[in-house]
């Protein structure tokens, strides 16, 4: 049942206790467009297409800016155009610096502003401006990126606890009622209270709505023109408000929390108490929450397959769709796409999904939890494990040059007395290659001094797969063939015991053998004294750092979106992906001796991502400037196919983008030098070369090619017989794969030998 969304409501939470199937009447069937935000709209409207084609929000303008303001006015208010995928919390916090803020807005701001338009949504500001559409319009969408709404500047406010006709906000706490207007209007009303920061009272209510965000309990919002009803409603009651104007009639909003279990309560009283809805919004029941209400039976439904599951079924179950781990989630941030972020991917295994992607570690979304799910071990491990297909993965091993088999020779003529252990170094050469002959520098500096646990006589093993890539992909047995083969390898040695450089290839080891790898880390981590970096998976292995930001893996997009890279050089990393990921010193390259010995030089410093947005740049530069030149060699595909038009254009599109990029790196002198460095240290350009190629190549241009599509159709260079190719699918994908091909590792390497040697 794939792409069944779901949302914050009652309604969501009560899917568990239900036959899907036996609600399918009251769906839409047919596939219909559904602009999606954060999920967390409690109108349960959402659920009422079962298949629907998603198009993500925008969160930010064509300009990249998160408002514009349109010096217009509307009821002597200030219009302003908004992206609908920014959240409320963002822009009241951007518009908050010059003392505005949205006229109205929900309780809860995690939500977007594209989402609460929809759902015809109040809140703060509603004692005076009702609902978003109501006898008066206040906010609209204009399309699916951006939407209009309207700001006032009022910095503070007064609060009474009398209500008076002016108040802008009637807000209940308590059971107590307090009225906020803007304090400019102190001098009209003639009416003393205190004056307080707006951001101040907007603050006090975001944590009170923060607040019902708890383990076992589900947040719900009720509404009546009767507000004795909401008072005996079986609900926790934490905040309230009133909406009094541009509405049908005055109603009054209660917004607290139930148990997961008591979901039937409220279904009953609802029914008892048909005046009372469950929508801060101004909207009545549709046959699917009708439906929902009358199925819903207490005991969670577990899927037949996922009987042996129970425990992690039940915990994906615990979310609420607070949307909280999207600002931490990598595979949300680069992909924008809700469907593959925890709160997606729960929301997928409730509805009878059964076909998961791997992921990327995601403690970072487990640590802001608010009802503390075990979100690492489900989307890193369980989900793809039970995924009815699997995505492969591979990660690229290199062997060690010759050198370290003479300091593997020096370390054992040294340490000859000691017990042998195995050291694994898997992918680690080709993320952190300084980082492996530092670590080995280390023991024949420091093997003597080192925790008597531990032994400084090793032998290495490398060019064997520690099983990460396929475990994360899910293929257990995969992984486990690896693992038993390192077994194996450890045995034959006689070895006392086994190091790993990376905490991926020990959490892999430790899980399905029955043996304990040792994180090389622990042996030096006495002798370090600068911050560390603990990634995802060295945190699963309990280890903590100063830093904890996720790299994301060795992956340089995520369905086809590119994960920008950082640069991190006030920690060192531990994970040798991280190490690859921020260009940083790794806690083992530290002890590398020709670096000790060369401290003293000052080395260039230019980010990854600076590097890959001046390369993307000038590829999208070289594809517009050719559009003329595709345009003519389309004659070539109608004879040869679109194989023989991809030999002819990628060389013309490549040759434009050299030109380009030698131009932008000759005429920079920060950027000149560090590749000038590049040049004359091999190890390094490799490195870089590598993580810029894989960067560029794996960006979907799908939206770069739909915008040439017109413009190669008005070319005068087009051929009448050779449009109806360009109006193809086909060919989105393979300009798609043109694009992509222009970019080499031998192209990027000749650029840099080139521009070293121009100045």
């Amino acid at each position: 049942m794939r792409d069944l969304l779901l949302d914050a409501s009652i309604f969501s939470r009560a899917l568990v206790g239900i036959d899907i199937n036996s609600i399918k009447k009251q769906m839409v069937q047919e596939q219909k467009e559904l602009v999606v935000g954060r999920l967390t709209s409690m109108s349960g409207d959402i659920l009422s297409y079962l298949n629907p084609k998603i198009v993500i929000s925008r969160d930010r303008l064509s300009d990249g800016s998160i408002v514009k303001f349109l010096n217009q006015k509307k009821f002597g208010l200030d219009l302003v155009e908004v992206p609908t995928g920014v959240t409320f919390e963002e822009l009241i916090n951007f518009l908050s610096k010059e003392g505005y803020f949205p006229i109205i807005f929900p309780v809860y701001l995690k939500g977007t502003i594209g989402g609460f338009i929809s759902t015809n949504g109040s809140g703060f500001g509603s004692y005076k401006y009702g609902f978003v559409k109501s006898k008066t319009t206040l906010y609209e969408i204009k399309d699916t990126a951006t939407a209009t709404i309207l700001v006032a500047k009022y910095p503070e406010v007064i609060e009474l606890d009398q209500e008076v006709p002016y108040a802008w906000s009637g807000i209940i706490i308590d059971g107590s009622f307090k009225y906020y207007l803007p304090a400019s209007y102190s001098s009209i009303v003639h009416l003393k209270g205190p004056s307080i920061s707006t951001s101040q009272v907007i603050g006090e209510i975001s944590k009170i709505s923060n607040g019902m965000l708890k383990r076992d309990y589900i947040p719900i919002c009720l509404r009546s023109s009767d507000y004795s009803l909401l008072s005996s409603a079986p609900i926790e009651k934490k905040i309230g408000y009133i909406i009094n104007y541009n509405s049908p009639a005055r109603n009054y909003v209660i917004c607290g929390t139930i148990k997961d279990d008591e979901i039937n309560q409220v279904f009953n009283y609802l029914k008892k108490n048909p005046s009372v809805l469950p929508f801060p919004g101004l909207q009545e029941y549709k046959e699917i929450h009708k439906a929902i209400m009358e199925k819903y039976k207490k005991d969670i439904k577990i899927p037949k397959n996922l009987e042996k599951y129970k425990s992690q079924f039940i915990d994906v179950t615990k979310c609420i769709n607070c949307s909280i781990c999207l600002d931490s989630c990598i595979a949300y941030k680069s992909s924008k796409n809700i469907i593959y972020s925890p709160l997606g991917k729960f929301n997928r295994l409730v509805t009878g999904e059964t076909k998961f992607e791997y992921c990327l570690g995601c403690k970072e979304d487990e640590d802001v939890c608010p009802v503390g799910i075990n979100i690492s071990s489900l989307t890193t491990e369980f989900l793809p494990r039970i995924s009815s297909s699997r995505e492969k993965l591979s990660i690229q091993l290199e062997s060690l040059p010759n050198r370290f088999k003479d300091l593997e020779k020096e370390i054992d003529s040294k340490y000859r007395n000691n017990p042998l252990y195995v050291l694994f170094v898997g992918c680690s050469y080709k993320y952190d290659p300084l980082g492996v002959e530092g670590f080995l520098d280390f023991l024949i500096q420091n093997g003597d001094k080192i925790d008597k646990r531990f032994s400084p006589r090793v032998k290495i093993i490398d060019m064997a797969c520690c099983g990460f890539d396929k475990y994360i992909s899910g293929d257990i047995d995969g992984a486990k063939s690896d693992v038993n083969k390192i077994i194996e390898m450890k045995n034959r040695l006689n070895a006392s015991g086994i190091y790993f450089l990376c905490p991926e290839g020990l959490y892999v080891y430790n899980t399905l053998s029955q043996d304990r790898g040792v994180l090389a880390f622990e042996l030096l981590k006495p002798f370090i004294k600068d911050k560390i970096h603990s990634g995802c998976w060295a945190r699963k292995l309990g280890i903590e750092g100063d830093d904890n930001e996720c790299a994301g893996l060795f992956l340089t997009s995520y369905k086809d979106s590119e994960i920008p890279l950082k640069k991190k050089s006030d920690v060192l990393t531990i994970c040798p992906f991280s190490t690859w990921k921020f260009s940083s010193k790794s806690v083992y390259s530290i002890f590398l001796r020709s670096i000790q010995l060369n401290s003293k030089i000052e080395i260039p410093q230019v980010s990854d991502q600076l590097l890959i947005d001046i390369i993307k740049k000038s590829l999208i530069q070289s594809i517009y400037d050719s559009i003329d030149e595709i345009a003519d060699k389309l004659s070539n595909w109608v004879m040869g196919g679109s194989n023989y038009f991809m030999l002819l254009v990628i060389p013309i599109i490549r040759k434009r983008m050299v030109s380009i990029l030698k131009s932008e790196f000759l005429n920079n002198s920060e950027i000149l030098n560090y590749i000038k460095f590049l040049n004359s240290n091999k190890v390094l350009m490799e490195d870089k070369i590598d993580k810029i190629s894989s960067t560029v190549n794996s960006i979907d241009y799908t939206n770069i090619v739909i915008d040439l599509i017109p413009k190669i159709l008005s070319s005068s260079k087009l051929e009448y017989d050779s449009r109806k190719i360009v109006e193809t699918d086909h060919f989105k994908i393979v300009m798609n794969d043109v694009i992509k091909k222009a970019v080499t590792d031998k192209v990027l390497e000749d650029i840099i030998i080139e521009v070293s040697y121009s100045k």
